[in-house]
Formats: structure tokens, sequence, C-alpha cells
């Protein structure tokens, strides 16, 4: 999950060592804090903390990370980087940077998602 941001979310709060980052954009995937608890995944500390606006408009600090999770689509396998989220009202947000390494097409109004995968176009 490379930050692709070019710097425009990462924000100096205060000084010395207390830095954070701001996602407002969701450039980062989440994942819900419930989702993992029985999976006995591990994770890692990051090094600062990150400031993201939850869904239900609340600034929340997180600080988890899991690598490389696979995430199975029918029967394609992604790999991806997830912050925690500690909330249980969605299982999995995924960034706008990970949408755009896949190339997925969002059409709303026929509720249609197509992800594009090495070996040929995957509609779902």
């Amino acid at each position: 999950m490379g930050d692709n941001s070019g710097g425009r979310t990462q924000r100096a709060l205060g000084r010395g060592a207390n830095r954070q980052r701001r996602d407002i954009g969701s450039i980062l995937s989440y994942v819900a804090s419930t989702v993992f608890e029985n999976f006995g995944i591990s994770f890692e500390s990051t090094t600062s903390e990150v400031t993201v606006l939850s869904p239900l408009g609340q600034f929340v600090r997180v600080s988890k990370l899991y690598r490389d999770v696979p995430l199975v689509v029918q029967w394609a396998i992604f790999s991806t980087n997830l912050m925690e989220l500690p909330f249980r009202e969605f299982d999995l947000i995924l960034g706008m940077d990970w949408l755009v390494e896949h190339r997925v097409s969002l059409d709303c109004a026929s509720k249609r998602v197509s992800l594009i995968t090495d070996d040929d176009n995957f509609d779902q």
C-alpha cells in the first residue's frame, strides 16, 4: 500500500514526535476491528497514528496495519494492506488508490462493479 498522496494528506500537528497523518480523501483501505478478531492474523503498529474521517463523520485515530491480506472476489485474489477502524457498521472500505490500482469500475446506476485481473476482465 504505497502512499501515493504526494504529501497532500500529511500534516504535522504540534511539535516533535507528535506527527499524524490525516486521510480525508480515503486513499487508504480499512477493515472493521471485528473482522480479524477471530482469524488470528498478525498486524503491525504504524510508526505514527493516522487520523481518519470515519463513515460516521467522526475523526478517529488508527495505528494497526494488516499487510498483504488476500481479498478474494469470487475466483480472483487481490492483495491489500488494511488499517483497522474500531467500528461494526462495515467490514471493509477500499481506498481510491486500491480501486485505481486494480482498475475498478463502479456503475452506481446499475449497481455493478467491474474488476480487471491479470488474466482477463472480471465482472460481478
